[in-house]
């Protein structure tokens, strides 16, 4: 009886482990993107870009900088929401 009820606990700890595996994944999973599918934008941005690169040259400010898109590697996604304090704050 005794190892009967060490083989159900050891059952149930690997049950426990297994579905936690399951939750885990699933939340790592659940990352989203929030822009459209359908960018109409996106077959013209490399030759914005080379525009943008010559329309830079002109410039007599410091602007070498660029944003890159690490979504992958930080699973951070931002969305702005308004709080209902918001139109207090300016008074």
């Amino acid at each position: 009886m005794r190892w009967a009820n060490r083989l159900l606990r050891i059952a149930l700890e690997l049950l426990a482990v297994g579905i936690l595996v399951l939750v885990g994944a699933a939340i790592d999973s659940a990352i989203r993107q929030r822009y459209p599918e359908g960018d109409i934008g996106k077959d013209s941005l490399l030759s914005r870009k080379q525009a943008q690169l010559e329309a830079a040259k002109q410039f007599k400010v410091f602007y070498q900088f660029q944003f890159a898109d690490k979504l992958k590697e930080s699973g951070i996604t931002f969305t702005h929401h308004g709080l209902t304090t918001s139109p207090n704050t300016c008074g």
